[in-house]
């Protein structure tokens, strides 16, 4: 006989072992000495909780949480982030909200994690006990508005219909990833499209300045690596948070298989480009670059094929290339997973504000994708992995 479902809040996300994680999150590029290590550099502004609960001393469920108060006028531009900005300091819980997010910062995408193959009676109470929680924890730390962040329709399966109708949506950038099914980078270049593999083939030709270095050393290059980081994040969309620099200098002591490949312009480092080989995949997690050196050498592309390279000789199935340039990554072969951002500010007013403001800066992706729906498939707690969409 099972004994009761037993539920724990705690002050930053709970260890737990390795094969653990690998039971809960199944599927998830990012492993969990990653997870870990951004929690222990820290993120400016960031707190850290996690919600677990336990059946029999087992963790069948674990909800990743962080807290952060965020400037909604920061995802606006022109008159409207002005209007806001001053609305902000009169109404400072509405448009400074303070959030509660279910997901990871730096987790590739938003995941809960629970053990497949679960009575999805039991599954469905141990959720009951960790939103109670959740609650407790909104209370206790004044929380204004509570966000599902960047969840994919599969990793979205364990929040239960009635919980999701809760909350406004917001669209998020779709992921890219490409199946490694190619020997060789020529057999992969033969599945584009001829424009496609034309205009690549001349753009590693005009590539003859570029050296490539691999390093888990980032010392000599630090400086610049932060600096292209910091320029590159900062002109993106809907950027949450950024990482210090610390997270950079020590990434690859802490984390297995991460590692920097550096592309210098006449022995100037003009790009860098940080990734992480486990065994399912590689998975590129940051790329920054020079504006102008960058552009001029096509680095974007010139890293890309070298990632593909990198999987083959490596035989790793799966090239995980993030958020983001989703045009560019469907040219490119990849696979699209469409993701969303759910959001729930305890005032009734004030929701409806960011609704309509949330209408206002919905991301608007260049390429058609597929409607994301949470909730689904509660009763069929089978699989997690995210169904990538070829569009």
């Amino acid at each position: 006989m099972s004994l009761p479902l037993r539920c724990e809040t705690h002050a930053g996300l709970a260890r737990i072992s390795d094969p653990e994680w690998e039971r809960l999150f199944p599927g998830l590029p990012d492993p969990a000495a990653l997870i870990y290590f951004v929690q222990q550099c820290g993120l400016d502004g960031f707190e850290f909780h996690s919600v677990t609960v336990q059946e029999n001393d087992r963790v069948v469920l674990y909800v990743p949480l962080f807290e952060v108060t965020y400037a909604v006028s920061g995802l606006l531009d022109g008159f409207l982030r002005a209007v806001t900005g001053t609305i902000g300091r009169w109404l400072p819980r509405v448009l400074r909200p303070r959030i509660l997010g279910l997901g990871f910062v730096e987790g590739e995408w938003g995941q809960i994690g629970y053990v497949r193959q679960s009575d999805p009676t039991m599954l469905r109470a141990a959720w009951g006990l960790a939103w109670e929680a959740i609650g407790s924890l909104q209370q206790a730390h004044r929380i204004d508005m509570t966000a599902l962040v960047n969840f994919t329709e599969a990793t979205g399966r364990i929040v239960p219909p009635e919980t999701v109708s809760r909350f406004a949506t917001l669209s998020s950038m779709p992921y890219g990833q490409v199946p490694i099914v190619f020997n060789s980078v020529e057999a992969y270049l033969s599945s584009l499209s001829k424009s496609t593999r034309k205009d690549l083939r001349r753009k590693l030709r005009d590539a003859g300045r570029v050296s490539i270095q691999r390093t888990r050393d980032p010392g000599p290059w630090i400086d610049d690596i932060y600096r292209w980081y910091r320029d590159t994040a900062e002109r993106g969309e809907m950027v949450f948070g950024l990482h210090r620099r610390a997270y950079f200098e020590r990434v690859c002591d802490a984390v297995p298989g991460a590692e920097y490949v550096l592309y210098f312009i006449d022995g100037t480092v003009a790009a860098f480009n940080l990734i992480l080989r486990t065994p399912d995949c590689l998975l590129d997690k940051y790329f920054g670059m020079h504006e102008t050196l960058g552009r001029e050498h096509d680095l974007y592309f010139v890293s890309w094929i070298e990632n593909i390279r990198d999987c083959i000789d490596h035989g790793l199935p799966l090239y995980h290339a993030g958020q983001g340039t989703e045009m560019t990554k469907q040219r490119l072969g990849a696979n699209l997973i469409p993701s969303i951002n759910l959001f729930a500010h305890r005032g009734r007013v004030a929701q409806s504000l960011l609704k309509a403001l949330a209408r206002r800066v919905a991301y608007q992706s260049p390429v058609a994708l597929p409607s994301v729906r949470l909730g689904l498939g509660w009763t069929d707690a089978s699989s997690v992995e995210p169904a990538p969409q070829r569009i």
